[in-house]
C-alpha cells in the first residue's frame, strides 16, 4: 500500500507541476497576448485608411497580417492540445484513486483522493478558461480578417485597392526572379470620365467606376488581379503572361467595356477605355515596369482612346484588335489560292522522329497569325505548370496533328503551306486570347489552355476538329483540298513535370491515330480515353464527340 500511494502522491506532484503550467499559460494569455492581439488590430485599422493615412510605419503589412492569423491559429492550437494532455493524465489518475479506495479504506487513501479531486476542479477551471481564451483568439482572427479585407479592397469597386497591387506586384516580381518566369501588367483608364462626372455627377461617375470594374473581373482569369490604381484608372497584373497574350488579353477587355452600357439617370450610356500593356523585361524593377505601361496608356490617349498600345522593351506600339487579326486572317487564306503554283515538288528525305514512316514537312505557317515560336511556348508552358502546382489552377494541353500529311506533301510543298497556313489561322480563331498556340514540324501544333479543366478543353478540341473536317474551300491545280486532325488532350497532376505532361497529350494523340485519325482522346490518372458522346455518323469522325 506504502508504494501505490508514495506513487498516487508522484502522480499528483506531477499534476499539480501541470495546474502551475496552465496556470502560467493563462496568466501570459492575458498579459501578453490580449494587449498585443488589440494592438495589432489597431495597426489594421488604420491599414484600412486613405493612403495618406495610412503611410505609418508601424501599420501592418498584408504579409503580416497572414502570419499574424497563422501564429493565432498555431496558438490556440497549441493550448488545445496541452490541455488534453493534462485532461488525460488527470483522468488516468482519478480513476487509479478510485479503484484503489474501493479496495483500501484507510485514511491515507481518502487524503490523497480529496487533494487529487481538487486538482481535478482546478484542471475544469482551468480548461473552462482555455476555451474562453480560444474563443477570443478565434473573434480577435476573424476581425483580423475582416480588417484586412477593408485594408486590401477599394470600398466603392470592390476591386482590390492601392494597398493590394503594390502588394501583389511585390509577390510577383519575386516570384519572376526566383523561377525565371514573367508576368505582363495592364493599365486602364476610363476615356472622358471628368467630362462625364462634369455632365452626369460624381455618382453617376461612381456607376460607371464600379461597372467598369466588374467587367475587367469578369473578363480575367483566377490568378490575375485586377485594382483601383487611383482615380479613374485600373492596374491588372497577369502572372506567367508574355507579352503577345497580354495584349489579346487587354484588346478583349477593351471591347468587353466598350460592348456593355451603363445605365445613369435611366438611359443605358456607352463607356470606353483607354489601355497600355508592358511585360516584364529580365532585372527590370516594378517601378520600370509601371512606367513602361503607363508610357502604354497614354500613348492610346493621345492615338485617340478606345485603343490598346503595348511597350516592347524600345517603344510603345499600337496593337491590332483580334477581330482585325481575323479578318486579316480570312483575307490572307482568300489571297494565298491563286498563287498556288502547279507543282509536284516532292518532300524531302529526313526522317520525322516523331512520327515513324511519315514525309517530314516544314510548315509555312510558322510564326504569324498570332502563333509563337516553340521555344516561347514551352516557356509559357513551364510557367503555367508552375503556377498549377503552386495554387492548384487547372490547365490543359491540347496536341494536334494534320492525318494526311503525308498525301499533301505528296501535291507539293505549296499544298502543305495552304494547309497548315489556313489550320493556323483556323486554331486562332477558335480558340481564347489567352490561349497559346505554337506550330511544330510536319502538321503537328501545341496548344497551351490556361485556367482549363479536362473536360472544358474537350469542346475546343471537337470544335477544332469539327470545323476541320467541314472546311471545303481549299483548292489546289482544281481540285478540293481536304483534310482532318486528330487531336491529343491531357492535363497535370500532382507535381507532374512539363515533359511528362506533354509526353501524355502525345500519347493521347498516337491513341487518336491508331484509332484511324480524325479523333479527340485525352489522358488522364485512369488512362487513354476517346472522347465519344454517341455521334458516330461515320467512321471518318468515330469516337468523337458533338
Amino acid at each position: 500500500m506504502t508504494v501505490t500511494v508514495g506513487f498516487v502522491v508522484a502522480l499528483v506532484c506531477a499534476a499539480g507541476v501541470g495546474g502551475a503550467a496552465f496556470a502560467t499559460t493563462i496568466f501570459l494569455l492575458n498579459r501578453w497576448l490580449r494587449p498585443w492581439l488589440e494592438q495589432r488590430t489597431q495597426a489594421l485599422i488604420q491599414a484600412s485608411q486613405p493612403k495618406s493615412e495610412a503611410n505609418d510605419p508601424d501599420a501592418l503589412s498584408p504579409d503580416r497580417a497572414r502570419q499574424l492569423l497563422e501564429e493565432l491559429h498555431d496558438v490556440a492550437a497549441g493550448l488545445t492540445a496541452h490541455v488534453e494532455e493534462h485532461s488525460v493524465v488527470m483522468d488516468s489518475v482519478n480513476t487509479e484513486l478510485e479503484v484503489i479506495a474501493a479496495k483500501d479504506k484507510s485514511g491515507d487513501v481518502a487524503i490523497v483522493l480529496k487533494s487529487i479531486a481538487r486538482v481535478v476542479s482546478a484542471n475544469r477551471q482551468l480548461k473552462q478558461e482555455l476555451s474562453e481564451a480560444q474563443s477570443k483568439i478565434e473573434e480577435q482572427s476573424q476581425e483580423i480578417k475582416s480588417h484586412m479585407s477593408i485594408a486590401m479592397t477599394d470600398p466603392l469597386t470592390g476591386v482590390a485597392n492601392r494597398r493590394a497591387f503594390d502588394s501583389e506586384m511585390k509577390r510577383r516580381l519575386s516570384e519572376c526572379r526566383r523561377r525565371g518566369s514573367t508576368m505582363s501588367l495592364v493599365m486602364v483608364d476610363v476615356d472622358h470620365f471628368k467630362r462625364f462626372n462634369d455632365t452626369f455627377g460624381h455618382q453617376a461617375g461612381d456607376v460607371v467606376l464600379q461597372g467598369v470594374a466588374g467587367v475587367l473581373q469578369s473578363a480575367l482569369r483566377e490568378m490575375d488581379i485586377v485594382a483601383r490604381y487611383g482615380g479613374e484608372e485600373f492596374a491588372i497584373v497577369l502572372p506567367a503572361t508574355e507579352l503577345d497574350g497580354s495584349a489579346l488579353a487587354a484588346d478583349r477587355m477593351r471591347q468587353a467595356v466598350r460592348a456593355t452600357e451603363f445605365a445613369v439617370e435611366g438611359i443605358d450610356r456607352p463607356v470606353t477605355v483607354s489601355v497600355g500593356v508592358a511585360t516584364l523585361l529580365p532585372g527590370e524593377s516594378a517601378e520600370a515596369l509601371l512606367r513602361r505601361a503607363d508610357e502604354s496608356l497614354y500613348a492610346s490617349k493621345n492615338a485617340g482612346r478606345d485603343r490598346v498600345h503595348y511597350h516592347d522593351g524600345s517603344n510603345h506600339r499600337p496593337f491590332e484588335s483580334a477581330a482585325a487579326i481575323v479578318a486579316a486572317m480570312k483575307k490572307a487564306t482568300n489571297e494565298i489560292q491563286p498563287t498556288v503554283p502547279n507543282s509536284t515538288e516532292p518532300a524531302t528525305d529526313t526522317p520525322d522522329r516523331r512520327r515513324p514512316g511519315a514525309t517530314p514537312v516544314t510548315p509555312a505557317a510558322t510564326i504569324k497569325n498570332g502563333l509563337i515560336p516553340r521555344e516561347q511556348f514551352d516557356r509559357q508552358l513551364q510557367a503555367g505548370l508552375s503556377e498549377h502546382k503552386r495554387y492548384q489552377t487547372p490547365m490543359a494541353i491540347m496536341v494536334l496533328d494534320i492525318d494526311n500529311i503525308e498525301q499533301l506533301a505528296a501535291k507539293g510543298e505549296r499544298a502543305v503551306e495552304l494547309v497548315t497556313d489556313t489550320l493556323g489561322k483556323f486554331l486562332r480563331a477558335a480558340l481564347r486570347d489567352t490561349d497559346y498556340i505554337a506550330p511544330a514540324d510536319n502538321g503537328r501544333y501545341f496548344v497551351h489552355l490556361p485556367v482549363t479543366t479536362l473536360d472544358e478543353a474537350q469542346s475546343p478540341a471537337q470544335r477544332i476538329r469539327r470545323g476541320v473536317e467541314a472546311c471545303n474551300i481549299l483548292s489546289f491545280q482544281g481540285e478540293p483540298l481536304l483534310f482532318t486532325v486528330s487531336c491529343g488532350v491531357a492535363a497535370p497532376s500532382g507535381t507532374m513535370e512539363f515533359q511528362e505532361l506533354v509526353g501524355h497529350a502525345e500519347a493521347a494523340l498516337l491513341a487518336a491515330h491508331q484509332a484511324g485519325h480524325n479523333r479527340v482522346y485525352t489522358w488522364d490518372m485512369n488512362g487513354i480515353q476517346a472522347v465519344n458522346n454517341g455521334t458516330d455518323s461515320s467512321a471518318k469522325d468515330a469516337g468523337t464527340t458533338a
